[in-house]
């Protein structure tokens, strides 16, 4: 309670400001995780899906139009991130979308950024019948390596993940 007070205020202000928020609901709060240990803190998958229901619907409803957007997760491919299987991670998606939309239809969904060029991750979440809950596809396509950016490997990765969107 008293995080989201403080980041109510924080997200108010910067509206004030004239800034769009994109609020990340990145993980499940301490009391719903499914694992509290690791070096996250607590960052984890929730227990069950009505915990990330109740979550996200005193987020949405708390913030109200002070939170443009919404990004559900992020990473999500990662194993150290969320720990979420593809089909999994659909089921937190959907829900999030139903309750957000239920809350403020005008808010937009963010499906999470993945990471490189997961083109069987996303197929995976779209066959688990997902693609329709989120109105805005995140992508982090990380092409650097140690010596610096390779040349054509952004666009490359966008096309691909463009493909897979289509």
């Amino acid at each position: 309670e008293a995080f989201l007070a403080k980041a109510e205020g924080e997200i108010r202000a910067a509206k004030e400001a004239g800034f769009n928020v994109l609020v990340s609901l990145g993980y499940s709060p301490r009391w719903a995780a499914r694992k509290t240990d690791g070096v996250r803190g607590g960052n984890y998958v929730a227990r069950d899906l009505r915990d990330w229901q109740y979550f996200v619907a005193v987020v949405a409803g708390r913030l109200g139009d002070s939170a443009d957007a919404y990004r559900i997760m992020n990473e999500v491919n990662h194993q150290w991130d969320t720990g979420s299987q593809p089909q999994e991670y659909a089921q937190f998606l959907k829900s999030a979308f139903a309750t957000i939309k239920a809350i403020r239809p005008s808010s937009t969904v963010v499906m999470a950024g993945v990471s490189g060029t997961p083109g069987g991750y996303l197929q995976e979440i779209f066959r688990a019948g997902a693609g329709d809950s989120f109105d805005v596809a995140a992508c982090q396509p990380y092409v650097h390596g140690r010596k610096g950016p390779e040349e054509g490997r952004l666009v490359d990765r966008l096309r691909a993940y463009r493909m897979v969107l289509a």
